[in-house]
């Protein structure tokens, strides 16, 4: 039996090969958003006396209220120093 380039799905090696590196870019990227989320909660607790819950829950509540991602919101606050926008 001879073994034909195209593989499962009708994909040749080389497109199997982008998959997974875009698939590895997309789970740095949540790894990064998830550190962020962390540094920004520790900022939260530790400088504006939230505790870890409340720190989360407005990270979450300004993403959803403002259409962005918790890590983006927890970079601004990193940024900035201060929760954003009615967090």
């Amino acid at each position: 039996m001879t073994t034909d380039p195209i593989s499962l799905d009708g994909m040749t090696p080389e497109g199997w090969i982008e998959y997974w590196k875009d698939r590895a870019l997309k789970a740095e990227g949540k790894i990064e958003d998830l550190k962020d989320i962390g540094r920004a909660k520790a900022r939260m607790t530790g400088e504006l006396g939230f505790t870890e819950p409340e720190a989360h829950r407005s990270i979450q509540k300004t993403a959803m209220d403002t259409s962005r991602s918790m890590g983006a919101v927890a970079r601004e606050i990193l940024a900035a120093g201060t929760v954003p926008h009615g967090a």
